[in-house]
């Protein structure tokens, strides 16, 4: 089998972290590989830069490793990073939720509270279904 040597790099180097992530749990290739139900050589070959993982791959693997989902597939390409202004934004907006929402729900008329009652729900079943995958 013949790989880009470019890309293959690249791959190696993320290959690499992912190697650190799963040491740092003390776990083997092969353990690793049965907590995330895939095989050993699927582990090995993504870990050595042999192979780029599906985005279902990084997921099962940030969860199985207890990270964050995005930081592996910002740090593979399938994702952009958030800007850092939005990414503080979402975090006051997360801390301050109830308040946020409480305050400015007067604010807005009868057509805007069906539309964000609509999208509510709208993420919830999105997540739903997500977490069935």
């Amino acid at each position: 089998m013949f790989y880009n040597l470019l890309v293959m790099g690249d791959w190696q180097d993320k290959g690499q972290r992912l190697r650190e992530l799963r040491n740092k749990k003390g776990w083997s290739v092969r353990g690793l590989a049965r907590e995330m139900g895939v095989s050993k050589s699927t582990v090995s070959d993504v870990e050595l830069g042999r192979r780029k993982p599906t985005a279902n791959y990084l997921i099962k693997a940030a969860k199985t490793l207890g990270i964050a989902e995005r930081e592996l597939l910002e740090w593979y390409g399938y994702l952009e990073p958030l800007p850092p202004d939005l990414d503080q934004k979402l975090e006051r907006v997360a801390r301050e939720f109830d308040t946020l929402f409480l305050d400015h729900l007067g604010e807005l008329n009868e057509e805007s509270k069906k539309s964000l009652v609509d999208f509510l729900e709208y993420l919830i079943e999105k997540q739903k279904r997500e977490d069935r995958d």
